[in-house]
């Protein structure tokens, strides 16, 4: 269900301490996830000029389409995270905003 930018959110009604605990676990599952997008994408770029030419036209198309779905694939994973966490750190952020933030 939507939320109106003036409704409260439930981090709002929440103690500091929670709203810090909440952080504490987002932050390092954020950071991992982070992480993964990188490592999925150099993995990609360690072994996807094998696939190509020395223009850079996959020569090997199939090798070449499945390391990108594999790479997307593995990115993904990750990206699920930032999905899982993204309505709780929004609400944080905007518990602890200010006006001239």
């Amino acid at each position: 269900m939507p939320v109106s930018p003036s409704s409260p959110t439930p981090a709002e009604n929440q103690p500091a301490a929670s709203v810090d605990l909440a952080w504490r676990r987002h932050i390092p599952a954020l950071a991992a996830a982070v992480a993964g997008i990188r490592k999925a994408s150099d993995d990609w770029d360690a072994v996807s000029d094998s696939f190509c030419d020395t223009d850079g036209w996959p020569v090997d198309e199939h090798g070449y389409e499945d390391g990108k779905v594999k790479r997307d694939a593995e990115a993904w994973r990750h990206v699920e995270v930032f999905l899982d966490h993204g309505p709780e750190v929004l609400a944080g952020v905007r518990a602890t905003a200010r006006s001239a933030d």
